[in-house]
């Protein structure tokens, strides 16, 4: 005897969400840059009309901005108590391995600097290291200081991609812990007596 049929069972949905939204996007800027990122191929990707994200998002930048916001509140932050170069060079290393895992936070970190891009987890980690660097005695030349070591870490992060993940890891904190002793020993240059008034 023949069973009558049954409805298939209908379709798990997932709702919107902020969260969902800007892993999506992150997931297409990792693939296929910052650049080709749209409202619209995020909508395709969610499987949603594109207009709906503007209830999340008022505009691209908004997007653009959390999902910095997402991305640099993830850098790792030094343990309280510990030396300024070795919590530097745990947020430096923290911040190559997530560019690693997500090429697209360099994009975002240039957007963030120089771009106009308002991202705060971005300005919140800057002030953070800046101040680390000031209290070991850098000055007006704190941000100078800061600068080598994010450009160094872009660099390793382009200068890599011929090599495999182990060389390039290799050659990165090969040179980070150049830098980063240099630094060592300019502040205590500076930290010393007959400098004490430079």
């Amino acid at each position: 005897m023949l069973q009558p049929l049954r409805d298939s069972p209908p379709e798990t949905r997932h709702p919107l969400t902020p969260e969902r939204i800007v892993n999506a996007a992150l997931e297409l800027m990792d693939r296929d840059g910052m650049a080709s990122l749209t409202m619209r191929k995020l909508g395709g990707h969610l499987s949603v009309q594109a207009m709906s994200l503007y209830g999340y998002f008022p505009n691209k930048e908004a997007l653009l901005s959390a999902v910095g916001d997402t991305l640099f509140a993830k850098i790792q932050s030094p343990a309280p108590g510990v030396d300024v170069f070795d919590g530097l060079r745990a947020v430096m290393v923290s911040f190559y391995q997530l560019a690693e895992e997500h090429p697209s936070m360099v994009d975002l970190l240039f957007s963030g600097l120089f771009g106009g891009l308002r991202v705060s987890a971005l300005a919140s980690r800057g002030d953070a290291d800046l101040a680390a660097l000031r209290s070991a005695g850098f000055r007006e030349d704190a941000s100078s200081a800061l600068a080598s070591l994010t450009c160094f870490v872009v660099g390793a992060l382009h200068q890599g991609r011929a090599v495999t993940a182990g060389t390039r890891w290799a050659q990165f904190t090969f040179g980070l812990d150049v830098i980063l002793n240099g630094l060592r020993m300019e502040a205590r240059r500076r930290s010393a007596p007959d400098n004490a008034n430079d």
